[in-house]
């Protein structure tokens, strides 16, 4: 799982921007569950992914990397 972390982190701001507005919920919910949050990265993926790809949006737009709810 920290090969998937660093690779996440990795990502040029813009290809970070493309995968939160396209696969936000699902890219970053596994991130979440590969960071040690369980469950937010569940809930993400599941019941919450509206909310989450949101929130996920505008903090790769504002701090250009994920890191509201990690």
């Amino acid at each position: 799982m920290n090969d998937y972390i660093k690779f996440i982190d990795g990502l040029p701001w813009i290809a970070q921007v493309l995968v939160a507005f396209f696969f936000g919920p699902i890219v970053y919910g596994i991130y979440r569950i590969a960071k040690g949050s369980i469950i937010l990265g569940l809930l993400c993926i599941t019941i919450l992914s509206p909310l989450f790809w949101i929130i996920d949006l505008v903090s790769v737009l504002v701090n250009k990397k994920l890191v509201w709810l990690v």
